[in-house]
């Protein structure tokens, strides 16, 4: 086993344009961290262990641990995603910008274990509709980052229906160019009615797809990737 110490670069996902919580309303983050592992038969699957708190309130150290197929020759930049029961921390968000970094791999043989810092080099708030609108509609919010070596990481954000309801998995599409998510019920904590339910997927060509929808909802336009560093 091996490893390795480095920087790795994080781009933030805020449903909401918030950096202090509010009454009912706190900061929500979503990161996906951007880590360079071999290339494997299968996609690795990422799983975070724990986060603590730092000396400083904001940060800390965020472990990980991920399993995948048998190691092939080269090198692929995987998006490890940062979310699930971790999003807060005694009422406010994690803030991942200078975190310690630990990620484990499990196999035989063993992986590589990455260590080192966390850089968040993007921040995207989705929080791009008229207030009142918000509150009145579910309308999924959509990004896209880079995801790789040649993809491309399709995020979409939407209010949920139920407190129970934090995921997102992807579903059978109504058409070829269209992206289809679904809720996952029983994904959330009873305590967080507030959640914004998320879902990504990764694609090899952003072109072929001109819509996500999600659930019933009207389908909404896949926007441009977003330039990250």
């Amino acid at each position: 086993m091996t490893t390795e110490t480095t920087t790795y670069k994080a781009v933030l996902i805020q449903p909401y344009n918030r950096t202090e919580p509010a009454t009912g309303k706190p900061v929500i983050n979503y990161y996906f961290v951007y880590v360079e592992l071999p290339e494997f038969s299968s996609p690795p699957v990422f799983l975070p262990v724990s986060y603590t708190n730092g000396e400083e309130e904001d940060n800390g150290t965020l472990l990980m641990n991920y399993s995948a197929g048998t190691q092939q020759e080269g090198s692929q930049l995987y998006v490890c995603p940062f979310f699930k029961q971790y999003l807060f921390n005694e009422g406010n968000s994690i803030f991942l910008d200078n975190a310690d970094f630990r990620l484990t791999g499990t196999g035989e043989p063993a992986p590589p274990t990455k260590t080192g810092t966390i850089r968040v080099d993007k921040t995207i708030s989705l929080d791009d509709l008229d207030k009142t609108q918000q509150a009145d509609t579910e309308v999924p919010r959509v990004c896209v980052i880079p995801g790789g070596n040649d993809n491309y990481c399709v995020i979409v954000l939407c209010k949920t229906g139920s407190d129970h309801e934090m995921m997102m998995e992807l579903g059978t599409s109504p058409s070829p160019d269209t992206l289809k998510f679904n809720f996952v019920s029983g994904s959330g904590p009873t305590q967080s009615p507030y959640i914004a339910a998320i879902g990504y997927v990764l694609v090899d060509d952003i072109s072929d797809y001109d819509y996500v929808q999600v659930g019933d909802l009207s389908p909404v336009p896949i926007p441009d990737p977003v330039l990250i560093g």
